[in-house]
């Protein structure tokens, strides 16, 4: 299945929610450019995780979502129903159904904030229910009103979903048109696209003609770029050149030799080092040979060491207790949260070598969070900061005084 995903990040996000989706029902955020193939990975993991007894629901975002959920159900409502009736319809028939219910809204960039709220409020149950909200980076502006804080961490990750490197890009177009594309031309598409696959195909589908080459994609070569490039060059070497030449002429010119004689000549007129010229004395000279005398100093080597026993007999020492240091933690970094607490802690445990000071705690609710500990702001960042190398967007909050 892997070999079908392009791009190692893709690959490492479908693992992600792979391995979440196994241990229990997940909400979760994704977001970047269109046509990169953000919902291929997740409808990839859901479909390798579903069986038969289960329900897969696939919408775009629109005001009416509620409806188009329950219509996917079966379940008749009328439009513009109210966020109580459809609350209702929903969890009964979640209570009657022994499948799983996997639910994929995509482009949710045209929701409204209010929308988008009332969706994370209303889809965040997680019992029998996996809920994806895919969107453009315009989503991200748009997560604010989320106040993620206080839906209890529940929303499993918000993930930045990347374009695939030229390298992945162009394995994709060869491994489907072989050689029918040039390179450069792939280069160019590449570019024109910035890597979104969708975008490509359809740029493909409009030039349509095999093979494809760059003056297909409207590309012209520019001669006059290498002319002023090398004009340039050919410049800075003539300025240099012309420096060089006049530098050698001028200091061996016959007027600069006359000047330079001049210079050495009233050298050798200076006047010696130590000497202090306008009538001033002269520095005195040290005498040499001259040994330096050493008085003798008699001692009683054997008292001096009895009254120093002495002193160190009288000294007492008096060791304070030594304490070891325990940090105060002021800040909790929350990395993620379960229902479950068994899967919390399985979380926790794969972090563990990365961030020894991680641990699972439960909430009023019944939550259990991961959650980092740390002494002060700046760490908690760095460790907020660490954690997005495993696309994990963590919150931090201030615990203590």
């Amino acid at each position: 299945m892997l070999s079908k995903i392009y791009g190692q990040q893709k690959k490492d996000i479908y693992l992600l929610i792979f391995n979440l989706l196994k241990d229990s029902n997940i909400f979760g955020i994704l977001y970047g450019k269109k046509g990169i193939g953000k919902k291929y990975v997740v409808t990839s993991a859901i479909n390798n995780l579903s069986s038969s007894f289960d329900k897969k629901i696939f919408i775009e975002a629109t005001p009416l979502w509620k409806n188009e959920i329950l219509s996917a159900l079966g379940i008749e409502a009328d439009a513009g129903i109210s966020k109580e009736e459809f609350l209702i319809k929903f969890i009964d028939f979640l209570e009657d159904f022994d499948g799983r219910v996997f639910i994929v809204i995509n482009n949710a960039q045209n929701l409204t904030e209010k929308e988008l709220s009332e969706l994370a409020h209303l889809l965040n149950i997680k019992e029998k229910l996996s809920v994806f909200v895919i969107g453009t980076p315009q989503l991200k502006e748009k997560l604010n009103p989320f106040k993620i804080g206080k839906i209890e961490g529940s929303i499993n990750f918000i993930l930045e979903v990347e374009p695939p490197e030229f390298e992945e890009f162009k394995k994709y177009f060869t491994d489907k048109y072989g050689s029918q594309i040039e390179e450069k031309a792939l280069k160019i598409l590449y570019k024109m696209t910035g890597g979104s696959i969708e975008e490509a195909e359809n740029t493909i589908l409009r030039v349509g003609k095999f093979p494809i080459e760059p003056k297909d994609l409207g590309y012209k070569p520019n001669f006059l770029k290498p002319v002023l490039v090398g004009i340039v060059v050919f410049a800075i070497i003539g300025v240099i050149s012309y420096g060089i030449y006049y530098g050698f002429n001028y200091f061996n010119s016959p007027k600069e030799k006359e000047i330079v004689e001049k210079i050495k000549k009233l050298d050798k007129k200076l006047p010696e080092e130590g000497i202090i010229t306008e009538g001033l004395p002269i520095k005195p000279k040290p005498k040499k040979n001259k040994k330096p005398v050493i008085k003798k100093i008699n001692f009683d080597e054997k008292s001096i060491i009895q009254e120093i026993n002495q002193q160190l007999d009288s000294l007492s020492f008096d060791i304070p207790e030594i304490k070891f240091y325990q940090p105060v933690y002021n800040y909790l970094v929350q990395v993620a949260a379960f229902r479950n607490f068994d899967n919390a802690k399985k979380f926790a445990d794969r972090l563990k070598k990365e961030f020894p000071n991680i641990s699972v705690i439960k909430t009023k609710k019944g939550l259990s969070l991961v959650v980092i500990k740390a002494e002060d702001k700046k760490k908690a960042i760095k460790i907020k900061d660490k954690l997005k190398k495993y696309k994990i967007t963590a919150i931090v909050r201030r615990i203590g005084k």
